[in-house]
């Protein structure tokens, strides 16, 4: 089985700061990690032909993740998705922080993880090859109180899996939802993909997709159970809710050739369908807690406090779909 670790300069920013790329791989799966948003910059399948396929839209070259508006690829936060008016209800206190989707603040505002220049290096983990990228995101970042001290690691672990652990812990009272934003596009065109999500209930949006606090059976949704539909045609960016921890998938996509289900132990997975000017398709699957929790009265808090530590676990596990 070839497994390999590797660090390279993946380019240099315009204040002249270095930024690294840093490529794992084990047994079919390899994965391109660059310090810029602790993205991932792409996930690829080595077929036993010795053919290489590309799983991710990523870009090859730093000056167009520097201008991306897409999140291609990186950690988002410190909280995922959208804050309704930008602002955040911590007890009787309201907290005014920077908006950048029309009145609300979306993946952590304009200063948020996707733009920091993270320090990376190549660490030793017993299940595989593996990349360990830290942050701060610092106090007053817009808007946010307290220093937040972030860590992701990336392994790849046996058996085609890239498990992905972010940490986090703060000095002061703060909302804290990571999650990873890669673009999955598992065929050629990415539209002939086959979407599974297990999940019984979703989150109802108003019409600038703040929740409304309401949660419906997601078989409403298209008037049946997402259950092995076509990504063809079909328009999600919506944000799915699990009960109770899961131990099984979230999310499956398949291809005929290939198949990926994500696991995590957030209770909640956004799934936003993106198509390219080029006619591609591509399904983002991106686990974290609800979204506009701490102005839901109902909603499980995210606000993380001094002395705790948030936690988020990632899988997404590929695997090659034999033919009879």
């Amino acid at each position: 089985m070839i497994t390999d670790a590797q660090r390279s300069v993946f380019g240099t920013r315009h204040d002249g700061t270095e930024i690294a790329q840093f490529h794992l791989r084990q047994g079919s799966l390899s994965v391109d990690v660059i310090e810029y948003g602790a993205r991932l910059g792409q996930i690829s399948w080595h077929h036993a032909s010795g053919r290489t396929q590309e799983l991710t839209w990523g870009y090859a070259d730093l000056a167009s993740y520097e201008q991306d508006q897409q999140y291609l690829g990186a950690v988002v936060g410190p909280v995922a998705n959208r804050l309704a008016n930008a602002t955040y209800q911590d007890g009787e206190r309201t907290v005014a922080l920077e908006s950048n989707w029309g009145g609300h603040q979306l993946h952590g505002g304009a200063l948020g993880l996707h733009q920091q220049n993270w320090q990376g290096e190549l660490v030793v983990d017993s299940r595989g090859p593996a990349v360990e990228l830290t942050t701060v995101h610092s106090d007053g970042t817009d808007g946010y109180p307290g220093n937040l001290s972030i860590k992701v690691k990336y392994v790849l672990a046996e058996n085609e899996q890239l498990q992905i652990e972010m940490l986090a812990m703060c000095d002061q009272r703060r909302p804290v939802s990571l999650t990873t934003h890669p673009y999955f596009q598992l065929s050629k065109t990415g539209a002939d993909q086959q979407l599974t999500v297990f999940a019984q209930r979703y989150l109802v949006t108003d019409e600038e997709q703040i929740p409304t606090g309401l949660l419906k059976p997601s078989s409403t949704l298209f008037g049946r159970p997402l259950r092995a539909s076509s990504v063809d045609g079909l328009s999600l960016d919506h944000t799915f809710i699990f009960d109770d921890e899961q131990s099984s998938a979230l999310a499956e996509l398949q291809t005929n050739d290939l198949t990926l289900q994500v696991f995590s132990n957030q209770p909640a997975l956004q799934v936003y369908i993106a198509r390219s000017e080029r006619e591609q398709t591509a399904v983002c699957l991106e686990p974290h807690g609800y979204v506009d929790a701490p102005n839901q009265r109902d909603f499980p808090n995210i606000v993380l406090a001094p002395g705790e530590v948030y936690c988020n676990r990632i899988c997404y596990a590929f695997s090659e779909r034999r033919r009879g």
